[in-house]
């Protein structure tokens, strides 16, 4: 019965057959929308994980560069202290008076007091001497100082009289430690500007330095109480002379000076002025010397 042919079983047979094959061979419709949509949020989705990973790597950038900067300033701030450090006198006993500038040398660490003679330069490692207090290096031959010596922060007294120095080296005012300083018979001219930065100075001596100019600044010193200008060319002396009102001993012989300006009555420490061989009148004197009545004039 089963085997028997049935024409509507046949017929239904052929009909799903049919539909079947329909559907396996149209394509199923597109739905462009959706298909753009999902392949919007895939794009979306890949950048916003690629826009992370930037975003990590220049937070990374950023805190490799912070601790770059903070070692940066640490160093500077280093450099600052042991400058400032170095600045500051450091006790220094040796009575020994070093009088060989290699042996010197050879015991950097225990040189306070340094007096040679019968040189020509002296060489950088001179910046070495980091104890020493004071320095004679007078009637040499030296024309030029090295830029090492500025380093010698504890040094006090430096005579370099009757050398030939024609000028200074940079940075020389980081001598702020300096009471005495003898430049005496050398070649200077006009001296540099950093010599009035020397706040400290108690002697200063530029005699035979072939001046023309007393600067205003050497109302700054406000610390010296001898200056020593004698045998120059100076022609003025500037009314900031006024400001030196611990000043004791004002040497000012041989220069070309016609007058005297009326602030040095305020120099009431003065007691010895030495105003020979200049171009002063009798009448200017006279009057120089009722300004300054407890001075002795020379």
């Amino acid at each position: 019965m089963d085997n028997q042919f049935n024409p509507q079983n046949q017929l239904g047979q052929t009909l799903g057959e049919r539909v079947l094959e329909e559907q396996v061979s149209y394509p199923q419709p597109s739905m462009p929308g959706l298909q753009e949509n999902v392949k919007v949020e895939q794009s979306h989705g890949g950048g916003g994980h690629f826009k992370h990973k930037i975003k990590k790597n220049i937070r990374k950038v950023f805190i490799v560069l912070g601790f770059l900067l903070a070692i940066l300033v640490l160093f500077v701030a280093y450099k600052v202290y042991d400058e400032n450090r170095n600045a500051e006198a450091v006790p220094c006993t040796d009575p020994k008076v070093y009088t060989d500038l290699k042996d010197a040398l050879n015991n950097a660490n225990k040189v306070c007091i340094l007096n040679i003679k019968g040189v020509s330069s002296l060489p950088p490692e001179i910046g070495k001497l980091k104890r020493v207090t004071s320095i004679t290096l007078e009637g040499n031959q030296i024309p030029e100082l090295p830029k090492e010596i500025v380093q010698l922060r504890n040094l006090q007294q430096l005579n370099l009289r009757y050398n030939k120095l024609t000028k200074l080296p940079k940075g020389f005012s980081k001598l702020n430690n300096l009471t005495n300083l003898n430049l005496e018979g050398n070649q200077l001219g006009n001296p540099p500007e950093e010599i009035w930065e020397l706040k400290n100075l108690k002697s200063l001596n530029l005699a035979l330095n072939k001046m023309t100019v007393l600067s205003p600044k050497v109302g700054s010193l406000t610390s010296l109480a001898e200056l020593q200008l004698w045998g120059n060319q100076i022609t003025e002396v500037p009314p900031a002379i006024g400001n030196l009102t611990g000043l004791i001993i004002l040497n000012m012989d041989g220069n070309a000076l016609t007058k005297l300006p009326p602030e040095v009555t305020k120099l009431s420490t003065l007691r010895e002025l030495y105003i020979g061989s200049n171009r002063i009148k009798m009448e200017e004197r006279k009057k120089i010397k009722e300004w300054l009545p407890r001075t002795v004039i020379y």
